[in-house]
């Protein structure tokens, strides 16, 4: 397992390595908005069988997707519904939107459902990794299926070892609740998930 030291979005030789490993059908830890995620290539359906193996996360549980830019979406969605417009503008944000993906998604992504959720995490080094992968990196909460969600590289290294092809290092990360997961469908949203982002038009929820 590599570990790559990063602390700046402007480290291009630790961004070209991340290019590398998830070129090559790799999974890798690295850090976001909130806490320390598994993430791969989306298109890589080796890689994803692989996240959930390393996890033992339900079969039928879809990734997250975090997006280097707002308008990545247009390759995963054919209709961006306007509850979704409206609270897109907070983004970046430890706000994940649910909504229709997409039809003809690799099945490894969608795991026989139909919506996937999406994020632009506000943290410029998080969305420069998101870059390094061409724009969409998938996430999911550094812990086996069931654990404690973590925030350290050491401990990731400690848990995970020679199961992930790298650990994206850039320090321990403050202590922060997992993102504000939102549906959106049509005019209409609601909370699924509260957490580290309060949505004032839905705070109610």
């Amino acid at each position: 397992m590599l570990r790559i030291a990063i602390s700046t979005p402007s480290d291009a030789e630790a961004l070209r390595r991340v290019t590398g490993v998830l070129a090559a059908d790799g999974v890798v830890a690295y850090p976001t908005d909130t806490l320390y995620g598994l993430g791969c290539a989306p298109g890589s359906g080796k890689a994803l069988k692989r996240i959930y193996q390393i996890k033992g996360r339900e079969h039928t549980k879809p990734l997250l997707l975090l997006l280097d830019e707002p308008w990545r979406l247009n390759s995963w969605c054919e209709d961006i519904p306007p509850s979704a417009r409206r609270l897109m503008r907070h983004w970046p944000a430890p706000l994940t939107l649910v909504m229709k993906a997409r039809s003809g998604l690799p099945p490894d992504l969608l795991r026989g459902g139909t919506t996937l959720g999406f994020r632009v995490p506000a943290y410029t080094l998080c969305r420069a990794i998101c870059a390094a992968a061409g724009g969409t990196l998938t996430s999911t909460s550094a812990n086996r299926s069931g654990g404690q969600a973590m925030a350290q590289p050491e401990e990731i290294a400690a848990e995970f070892g020679t199961e992930l092809d790298a650990v994206i290092d850039s320090g321990p990360l403050p202590p922060s609740l997992p993102s504000t997961v939102v549906l959106c469908e049509g005019e209409e949203s609601r909370i699924l998930r509260h957490g580290a982002f309060s949505v004032p038009e839905i705070s109610g929820s």
